[in-house]
């Protein structure tokens, strides 16, 4: 009797201007999926979806349908099948600076048991593209996927996703608000004799900003990940957060605080973080550290040891032709000391672009990170890292305009009659909106991890990633990222352009 659950609240965003337009999304989805016999799987899906108005005097108009459709059927005791679709939906806003929002978001769930061992859950979610025409014309892009791959035992797994997603609202005057908010917690227990049992939260928040240049940022991103097999194999692994809020006064003084919160049950997981305030005069600097560490081991007879570190730092920018600088270093060591022999190759390509003139800067960052780890023996596990980085543009007078969207999807495959698969999915996406020095920044963190060791040789494998990215723009400031990637064990491929 496995149950999965699934809910999702969306939420809304206010804001008033000369035009004074208002936005309010409301988007509720209950997922229940009961299996009361052996044959007969019951799955409800209820989906609410609304519309939002605005008015001003121009009167701009926003309207989103968000329509959800899930389907489970186990018609036999070896294949349940849950397909979940999701359509979300257009916006359109007509004022004298007639703003143009349009938003997607596919959800697609299939979960199939075509055997008494081997059930196979599919989660992908395509999230959405905002466009917006004032008269300084910023527009916005953001696209994530998030793939979800769980293959359990025999033992009835037990899954529980929740999604807290919400809207997007800029208006006129030069006064552009960006809020989005991401929460998904991921629980997949699988009930056996070796019941591992992984969590994972993330929590990632909003980003607000004033007019006459007074930009505040805050950004909360909160990632705890639990894996326990309660069995003779009982490997642990902890996941720590880092939190840490931004906000930026008058005068164009931000000011910044970063809160660590790091809980570390059985292994290892380390992490740093410190800030740096601004100056005056329209100089803003921005210094972010943060340093992760996580070690997992396996005590079995094939003990492979997979250690991640990775350290990411942003800065933020000044005024007056003062250069930002980002640095992200990723160290990944992967160790089995058995006769099982994994292989690891980690590939990173990034590569930033600068601004151009007119106080019309044009950022372009992409990230490519490869993970691939193999270890060809009877229990030859193996894992893929693939992770898609993309573009940045910005429009002219003022109106920068950045997207980033990142997409990790690790999977680990052990085709043996030690089957542990581990998937996780990362998104990163930031924007960052400028109209008379007034830059809007988001950044949505969201990373799933599901670990299933459905054996006795249950080896744990676990990649952490931190990713934070900070671009402000006002009279040629230019962007710098730098990524470096160190990989012992194996084969490390880095690139970087400018």
């Amino acid at each position: 009797t496995p149950t999965t659950t699934l809910d999702t609240t969306t939420q809304s965003t206010t804001q008033s201007t000369t035009n004074t337009p208002t936005t309010t999304e409301t988007a509720t989805v209950q997922l229940t999926t009961t299996k009361p016999q052996t044959t007969t799987p019951t799955t409800t899906l209820e989906t609410t979806t609304q519309s939002t108005t605005q008015s001003t005097t121009n009167t701009p108009t926003t309207t989103e349908t968000t329509t959800v459709q899930l389907t489970t059927t186990t018609p036999q005791t070896t294949t349940p099948t849950t397909t979940l679709d999701t359509t979300t939906q257009s916006t359109t806003q007509s004022t004298t600076n007639t703003p143009t929002t349009t938003e997607t978001t596919t959800v697609q769930l299939t979960t199939t048991t075509p055997q008494t061992t081997t059930p196979t859950t599919t989660l992908e979610t395509t999230t959405q593209s905002t466009s917006q025409s004032t008269t300084n014309t910023p527009t916005t892009t953001e696209t994530t996927t998030v793939q979800l791959t769980t293959t359990p035992q025999t033992t009835t797994p037990t899954t529980t996703l929740d999604t807290t997603t919400q809207s997007t609202t800029q208006s006129t005057t030069n006064t552009p608000t960006t809020t989005e908010t991401t929460t998904v917690q991921l629980t997949t227990t699988t009930p056996q004799t070796t019941t591992p049992t992984t969590t994972l939260d993330t929590t990632t928040q909003s980003t607000t900003q004033s007019t006459t240049n007074t930009p505040t940022t805050t950004e909360t991103t909160t990632v705890q990940l639990t894996t326990t097999t309660p069995q003779t194999t009982t490997p642990t692994t902890t996941l720590d957060t880092t939190t840490q809020s931004t906000t930026q006064s008058t005068i164009n003084t931000p000011t910044i605080t970063e809160t660590t919160t790091t809980t570390t049950p059985t292994t290892t997981l380390e992490t740093t973080t410190q800030s740096t305030s601004q100056s005056t005069t329209n100089t803003p600097t921005t210094t972010e550290t943060t340093t992760v560490q996580l070690t997992t081991t396996t005590p079995q007879t094939t003990t492979p040891t997979t250690t991640l570190q990775t350290t990411t730092q942003s800065t933020s920018q000044s005024t007056t032709n003062t250069p930002t600088t980002e640095t992200t270093t990723v160290q990944l060591t992967t160790t089995t000391p058995q006769t099982t022999t994994p292989s690891t190759t980690l590939d990173t390509t990034t590569q930033s672009t600068s601004q151009s003139t007119t106080n019309t800067p044009t950022t372009t960052e992409t990230t490519t990170v490869q993970l691939t780890t193999t270890a060809p023996q009877t229990t030859t596990p193996t894992t893929t890292l693939d992770t898609t980085t993309q573009s940045t543009s910005q429009s002219t007078t003022n109106t920068p305009t950045t997207t980033e969207t990142t997409t990790i999807q690790l999977t680990t495959t052990t085709p043996q009659t030690t089957t542990p698969t581990t998937t996780l999915q990362t998104t990163t996406q930031s924007t960052s909106q400028s109209t008379t020095n007034t830059p809007t920044t988001t950044e949505t963190t969201t990373v799933q991890l599901t670990t299933t060791a459905p054996q006795t040789t249950t080896p744990t494998t676990t990649l952490e990633t931190t990713t934070q990215s900070t671009s402000q723009s006002t009279t040629n400031t230019p962007t710098t990222e730098t990524t470096t990637t160190t990989t012992p064990t194996t084969t490390l491929d880095t690139t970087t352009q400018s």
